[in-house]
């Protein structure tokens, strides 16, 4: 849910002509600390509070490199809703539906959103790139960016002209019953750790809105936990013969 979007950053400065669609990846880049910097990370913690109509969520999002990535929701009065992906396994687990095992295109996005360098990454995980013009997205002035993802789905980034910052996106979210639209406004950007971060964003989906608001973010965690799959979906990846 976080995953790739989270690491998207900003040009340092504006950039005033049309520039290559490449030149803004690199761009963000190297405003959010650079190539190095962010090599240098290995893993990170992330907690949040997710705000939906009629529900407050505690959001935390473990990420270790190279592609090794643990989600949990805690939800008043259904419990905790976990989802994952390592060693090429991807699953979900939901207390009342219970352990789920992704394959097929489900799978390989939720690898997308695994890769610990997606930032760096972007030329494989956005194989076809075209920077369309000039847009306004959310009352912004900014650059639209057209993406195709290696699925072939098509996204659209949109950066802000003044500001160089990743203003939001548009995408194609698979879920498990097909795809569902939806719009990401991204705001409150900080340094973390030497890279550049929106602390909160603004999804809506279906007419729905949902905030998450990141109030800690931690690099390099010496004491971070196991990430491996809880044992319900050990078990279902033993009988699978993964």
């Amino acid at each position: 849910m976080l995953l790739l979007s989270i690491f998207l950053a900003c040009p340092k400065r504006p950039l005033a002509a049309a520039p290559a669609v490449d030149e803004i990846f690199e761009a963000s880049i190297e405003a959010a600390g650079g190539r190095e910097a962010m090599l240098s990370h290995h893993n990170v913690i992330s907690r949040g509070q997710v705000n939906a109509p009629g529900a407050q969520m505690r959001l935390t999002v473990y990420h270790a490199a190279p592609d090794t990535l643990y989600t949990t929701l805690e939800i008043p009065q259904l419990g905790v809703v976990s989802a994952g992906y390592s060693d090429g396994v991807a699953w979900e687990f939901n207390p009342i539906m219970g352990p789920r095992l992704l394959t097929g295109d489900e799978a390989v996005e939720e690898a997308r959103r695994a890769d610990f360098y997606a930032t760096l990454n972007y030329t494989a995980h956005y194989p076809q790139r075209t920077l369309i013009g000039r847009a306004k997205f959310a009352g912004t002035e900014t650059w639209e960016v057209s993406v195709q993802t290696a699925l072939g789905d098509r996204e659209t980034l949109y950066f802000d002209i003044d500001s160089g910052l990743l203003k939001g996106s548009q995408v194609l979210r698979r879920i498990e019953s097909g795809a569902l639209a939806s719009t990401t406004t991204f705001s409150e950007h900080r340094r973390v750790g030497g890279i550049l971060l929106p602390a909160v964003m603004i999804q809506e989906s279906a007419g729905v809105e949902v905030i998450v608001t990141l109030d800690e973010i931690h690099y390099d965690v010496e004491s971070m936990p196991s990430l491996a799959p809880p044992p319900v979906v050990l078990e279902l990846v033993s009988q699978e013969g993964l």
